[in-house]
């Protein structure tokens, strides 16, 4: 299977097949939305000169971030190997080490694995002015968590676009954006699989493995 390509600053992520909230919508194949999809792998690794790496400088800035804040080294290789997934997958670049922004488009605030939200690591990692602060959000936002309940790593989607990510298992979604405005959740081939509700609606708890891309709009 071939890794997800490198998209351009149009692409971030999202994946989730919703639990509970409904039977999956019927799509047809020429569906506008049904277009390629962005690979056909979630088990990414990113080689060690791809093109939009972080520079080694900057790591070692963000490594000095976490010591600050008294992570272990484990601690800080997992957030930097997590940032580095991101950024390979969305395009993007990263800002501090336990974030990644898609310029104009989305923000991943990474949290580690035992943990229920990202640290305030340093300023540039903002969480009180994340889109997805206190597991909901914002108006005009669409959040993607990793964890069930809102919890672990968030994805803020602002942009109306379509994102590609590997997270995988249990996680949550909250569609805040503006009034009767629905998300749609592909499978690896480029097919439609899900339709939110209508903004507001949200879900606590569904299935991010077969979901491979969303177009949060």
């Amino acid at each position: 299977m071939r890794p997800l390509t490198v998209l351009s600053g149009a692409a971030l992520a999202l994946f989730l097949t919703a639990q509970g909230a409904g039977a999956a919508t019927p799509t047809s194949p020429d569906d506008p939305a049904n277009v390629a999809p962005p690979g056909d792998s979630k088990t990414v690794t990113p080689p060690e000169n791809f093109a939009n790496a972080t520079p080694p400088d900057a790591k070692a800035a963000f490594a000095e971030q976490g010591r600050a804040a008294g992570l272990t080294e484990e601690q800080i290789t997992t957030l930097q190997n997590s940032a580095n997934l991101y950024v390979f997958t969305m395009g993007g670049r990263q800002v501090a080490l336990n974030k990644v922004v898609i310029e104009g488009k989305a923000d991943v605030l990474i949290a580690l694995p035992d943990e229920d939200a990202p640290r305030e690591l340093s300023p540039e990692t903002g969480l009180a002015a994340s889109g997805c602060a206190g597991g909901k959000a914002a108006y005009k936002h669409f959040c993607a968590w990793r964890s069930p309940n809102f919890t672990g790593t968030s994805i803020d989607m602002y942009s109306c676009d379509r994102y590609p990510i590997s997270l995988v298992g249990n996680g949550s979604w909250d569609n805040n954006q503006t009034k009767g405005t629905k998300a749609r959740m592909y499978d690896k081939n480029g097919k439609l699989i899900y339709t939110t509700p209508p903004a507001r609606s949200r879900d606590s708890s569904g299935d991010w493995t077969p979901v491979y891309s969303v177009r949060n709009c």
